[in-house]
């Protein structure tokens, strides 16, 4: 969740324990695993509130 807004992930991302950085560039939303330092998902920032 980030400003009232859900962003999802692909299916079978999630792994209890896992770790991730939430990096904000400009528009856009980005979703990092740490151990492997690569990308999960890139979402355009909706500027709606709740969709």
């Amino acid at each position: 969740m980030y400003k009232q807004n859900r962003y999802q992930l692909p299916k079978g991302t999630y792994e209890p324990g896992k770790k991730v950085n939430v990096v904000i560039e400009g528009e856009f939303i980005k979703v990092l695993d740490i151990e492997k330092n690569n990308l999960i998902v890139k979402h355009r920032i909706s500027n709606e509130r709740g969709s």
